[in-house]
């Protein structure tokens, strides 16, 4: 009898041992962290009647990440999309601490076992053929989320989301600068020579007063290869194994187009700034540069290097978004060249916008963004 009830205490702890390792895995931590070890035995205390008692000692791994100082935007804008996007919710990653106030801002992370899509790239972990194919699942999610809760009215004032996210960033960019004032200041770029800042601002500014108001629709607002991650045992198999983390920028009333622009402005350069930061190799090789010089403000980089060293599977997807757009503007019912416009400036504004918290810390992407924006801005 001894024997028989060794071996069912055993049997007993190996289905405890495998039912924690679930329970923490897929209901606490919502499969965004994994328990590493997990030892279930039999305790020294005696249970009442026939009961059992078992001791559970658990190694647990997992990341989180705590938003300080926008902490309630990530609260809010999770549970904006929660409630917004239905079957696809799963997409998203809980907080650590669902109810507990004061804690329900701490927002888990997968890092332990799930990689970027820019990881992914750059690791060469996944085919191009799988990323691809998860990339549609995506971007079908994304088409879902913004037509269900497009509204029925011009409530999108994208004047006003365009212009305050340059007008928020040149007080940062004067103060990186030391300036208090920068639209005098001549720009030239690998020796060709854009007029001065304050012209590009006033383009950007007319062609942003003809725009008008279009339908809003919820958007994660920051859908960049950095912020969708796929899970480790996914890649190279299950295109829907993806999530999406960081929910600072989300927006109820957003414009879909600014979602497009974050995607787009990351395959098409962005991606090798991302490596470049780590790596001094790609750093030393585009040579980026800028220097204000009197009254002009000096950019130079190497604008082979960069071409060549963006993979063709990031030239894919920005084309793939492209056509995306194109298929949304229908839904939306947008003339095409009223959203290739808005597109345009939006791609400004989140390119220049982005440039000032690059100054000193990123140096050599200044003059890279700078040129990029520019770019966009001239194809108005």
């Amino acid at each position: 009898m001894a024997r028989e009830n060794d071996h069912f205490s055993r049997k007993r702890a190996d289905q405890l041992r495998e039912a924690i390792k679930y329970s923490i895995y897929s209901k606490w931590l919502g499969e965004a962290g994994e328990p590493t070890e997990v030892k279930v035995t039999k305790s020294e205390h005696q249970g009442a009647t026939n009961a059992m008692i078992f001791k559970a000692d658990v190694r647990i791994t997992f990341h989180i990440k705590d938003s300080l100082s926008d902490a309630q935007k990530e609260k809010k804008g999770y549970n904006i999309l929660r409630k917004q996007w239905g079957k696809h919710k799963s997409h998203l990653v809980p907080p650590l601490f669902k109810n507990v106030k004061g804690l329900d801002s701490i927002m888990l992370v997968p890092y332990q076992n799930a990689a970027t899509i820019h990881a992914l790239i750059a690791d060469q972990e996944g085919s191009d053929w799988w990323i691809k194919k998860f990339y549609e699942d995506f971007l079908k999610a994304l088409e879902e989320l913004w037509v269900q809760s497009k509204s029925p009215d011009k409530s999108c004032n994208v004047i006003q989301i365009y212009r305050r996210r340059i007008t928020a960033r040149n007080a940062v960019l004067k103060a990186k600068w030391g300036k208090s004032r920068i639209n005098n200041l001549k720009v030239s770029i690998n020796g060709k020579q854009y007029g001065s800042l304050g012209d590009r601002l006033e383009k950007f500014s007319y062609h942003l007063d003809k725009l008008k108001a279009v339908n809003s629709c919820t958007i994660h607002g920051d859908e960049h290869a950095n912020n969708v991650m796929v899970y480790n045992d996914a890649i190279n198999l299950d295109a829907a194994g993806w999530v999406i983390i960081d929910y600072v920028n989300v927006m109820k009333n957003g414009d879909w187009i600014f979602s497009i622009a974050k995607m787009i402005q990351w395959w098409q350069f962005y991606y090798v700034l991302e490596v470049a930061k780590s790596e001094a190799a790609v750093r030393n090789e585009l040579l980026g540069k800028h220097k204000i010089r009197g009254g002009e403000l000096e950019l130079s980089y190497d604008e082979d290097v960069l071409n060549r060293r963006t993979p063709a599977i990031c030239r894919q997807l920005e084309k793939r978004v492209m056509e995306f757009a194109g298929k949304v503007g229908k839904l939306f019912e947008e003339e095409q060249s009223s959203w290739q416009e808005r597109l345009k400036l939006a791609l400004f504004a989140i390119i220049f916008g982005s440039m000032p918290f690059h100054i000193k810390e990123v140096d050599f992407a200044v003059p890279i963004m700078i040129h990029k924006s520019f770019e966009w801005l001239d194809k108005l």
